[in-house]
């Protein structure tokens, strides 16, 4: 999480020094595990949405159905 976090206030940082002031806005900051397969999310946790009475779209990607998991299963 802080990588990406550092990553997006660097690209905020020199956009401001070009283009005035803007705020961060953290309420999606993407996070990632480095385990294999990798686990990552973004965004609030579904009952964190439903409690502020948000709409909610989950979405599920299987890593075996991506080019890469599709690649490292061949490989195994």
């Amino acid at each position: 999480m802080f990588r990406h976090t550092a990553n997006y206030e660097a690209d905020l940082m020199v956009r401001n020094i070009f283009d005035g002031r803007q705020k961060a806005d953290f309420h999606a900051v993407p996070h990632a595990i480095f385990t294999y397969p990798e686990v990552a999310a973004v965004g609030i946790k579904e009952a964190e949405a439903s409690a502020q009475g948000l709409k909610i779209l989950v979405g599920i990607a299987r890593y075996s159905e991506t080019a890469m998991g599709a690649a490292m299963a061949r490989e195994g």
